[in-house]
Order: structure tokens, then C-alpha cells, then sequence
């Protein structure tokens, strides 16, 4: 099992969390000096989520396969095989 795609969608998930004012740092300055409340970020923040989501999980699906490296799909073989 290639481990890769699942570092990959952990850093996405990390970087792109919108629910709440917690989730990044700029989130919080905003959440102060705009004098949002709590409640506009879920309101936004949940859609704008599922979105960066399900966009990375399609993208990265596409591009790092879950099972097996590119090689061994490609070549049928291992790809740490000896020249």
C-alpha cells in the first residue's frame, strides 16, 4: 500500500480547515477585528470544507494511487527491483 496519498490528504486536511475561528491563525485576527461571530464561520466554513475536500481527494486520487506506486501499475513489477 502506497502510504503517500494518505500523507498527502492529512496535509490538505490540516491546511484547509474553515469551520471555525480556531482553525488558523489569520482566521482568529479576522474573527476579532471584523466582529464575526462563530456561527458565520460554520455557515461559510462547512460548505467551503466539503468543497476543498472532496476537490483534493478527486485530485490526489487521480495523481498518487492508493494501491501500489505508478510504476508497478504501469510496469507490473517492483519497483525497488535491481537493474
Amino acid at each position: 500500500m502506497n502510504f503517500l496519498p494518505y500523507a498527502i490528504a492529512v496535509m490538505f486536511a490540516a491546511s484547509a480547515f474553515f469551520i471555525t475561528p480556531l482553525g488558523y491563525q489569520t482566521n482568529l485576527m479576522v474573527y476579532g477585528l471584523g466582529h464575526y461571530e462563530f456561527t458565520d464561520y460554520i455557515r461559510i466554513g462547512l460548505p467551503l470544507s466539503l468543497l476543498v475536500g472532496s476537490v483534493a481527494i478527486g485530485l490526489i486520487s487521480l495523481v498518487w494511487s492508493f494501491h501500489g506506486s505508478f510504476f508497478e501499475r504501469k510496469h507490473g513489477g517492483d519497483s525497488r527491483r535491481k537493474r
